[in-house]
C-alpha cells in the first residue's frame, strides 16, 4: 500500500519536523508511544514535554522511557494539556494529540473540546516557525464527535497566513476510522523574518504533494513543498548539491539584530556573525528541516 496509514502519517510528520536539540510536546501521553519516539528525535539535547489526566498513562509512560533509556530526555507531568504553558517556555517544533480515550482505562475519561482547544490555541503560541501540531482524531466513542466537530470548526477558521491546516483521512473506511489534522507554519519563516509573501498551497489530494510559493519584493520566488514518502538525510554532514540560501538585509547591525532574533526564537546560529575570508558579515542559521539560510549585510 503506497498510501501510508493515519498512524504512519503521522510518524512521517513527526520525522519530517523534529530534529536533534528541538523541544517537543506529547499533549496526550497515553501509553507512551509518542512520547519515546519524539525522544529519540530530539537527541540527548532536546527535550519532550508529556502531558495526561490520568495517573495510569504517567506510570506507563515513564516506564516505557526507562526501558528505553530515554527517561531524562522527558519532563513527563501529571496535568491538563490546556496548562501547557504553565511548564514550557521555549520555542518548540512538534507537539501531538491523541484525541480520545487511553486504551485499556475507562472510555468515561475523555479529551473535551474545551481543553484541547485551550491547549491547541497554546501551543501555536509556542509552535516557531516551521513547527506543526498534528492531532489524531479518534471520535467513535460518546463524546468524540462533538469534540471532533469543535476542533474542526476552530482550526478551519485560522487564518491562513499564519496557518496551514491540513486533513488526512480514508474517507470510505467504515466504523469512524481516526484521521489527523496538522497544522504549520512553515512559510511564515520567510514571511516574518525576511517580509515575504505566500500564495495559496497547493495539495494534489492523489499524490500528497504540497506546495506554495514564496515571493519577495524584487521577484524572486521560492517553491516550497513535500510529499508523504520523502525522507531526509543527514543534513549535518556536507553533501554534493545545494548547500543553502543568501539574504541580504542591508547592514552588519541588521545581520546581528536578524541572527539575535532568530536565535532567541529557537533557530540554531551555525557560525558568526562574522567577516569572511573573502570579506563578507554574515551569519549562518539552520532553519526548516535542517536547511542553511545565510544572512549577510
Amino acid at each position: 500500500m503506497k498510501l501510508q496509514r493515519v498512524l504512519q502519517y503521522a510518524q512521517f510528520l513527526m520525522q519530517n519536523t523534529v530534529k536533534a536539540g528541538d523541544i517537543a510536546v506529547d499533549a496526550t501521553a497515553g501509553n507512551g508511544y509518542d512520547t519515546a519516539f519524539l525522544a529519540q528525535l530530539v537527541g540527548e539535547t532536546g527535550h519532550v514535554y508529556a502531558f495526561d489526566v490520568q495517573q495510569q498513562a504517567i506510570d506507563s509512560t515513564k516506564k516505557r522511557l526507562e526501558d528505553e533509556g530515554l527517561a531524562e530526555r522527558v519532563s513527563v507531568i501529571l496535568d491538563g494539556h490546556q496548562n501547557v504553558a504553565n511548564y514550557v517556555e521555549k520555542p518548540i517544533s512538534f507537539a501531538i494529540f491523541n484525541l480520545g480515550y487511553l486504551p485499556g482505562s475507562a472510555h468515561e475519561i475523555i479529551t473535551k473540546p474545551e481543553t484541547t482547544l485551550k491547549a491547541i490555541e497554546n501551543l501555536l503560541t509556542l509552535l516557531k516557525v516551521g513547527g506543526m501540531i498534528v492531532l489524531v482524531v479518534y471520535y467513535g466513542h460518546a463524546g468524540g464527535k462533538n469534540e471532533r466537530d469543535q476542533v474542526i470548526e476552530y482550526v478551519s477558521n485560522l487564518p491562513q497566513k499564519n496557518v496551514h491546516v491540513l486533513r488526512y483521512e480514508f474517507i470510505n473506511q467504515k466504523n469512524d476510522p481516526p484521521f489527523i489534522i496538522a497544522l504549520e507554519k512553515m512559510k511564515d519563516f520567510f514571511v516574518k523574518y525576511f517580509s515575504g509573501t505566500a500564495g495559496k498551497k497547493y495539495h494534489n489530494t492523489k499524490s500528497g504533494f504540497m506546495s506554495y510559493f514564496i515571493s519577495f519584493e524584487d521577484n524572486t520566488r521560492i517553491e516550497i513543498m513535500t510529499r508523504p514518502e520523502l525522507n531526509l538525510f543527514d543534513k549535518d554532514k556536507e553533501a554534493v548539491g545545494y548547500h543553502h540560501l543568501s539574504f541580504s538585509v542591508g547592514g552588519r547591525d541588521k545581520v546581528d539584530e536578524l541572527t539575535s532574533e532568530l536565535s532567541n526564537d529557537g533557530y540554531s546560529v551555525i557560525s558568526g556573525p562574522r567577516t569572511t575570508g573573502d570579506g563578507y558579515y554574515e551569519s549562518q542559521i539552520s532553519i526548516i528541516e535542517g536547511n542553511i539560510i545565510e544572512i549577510t549585510e
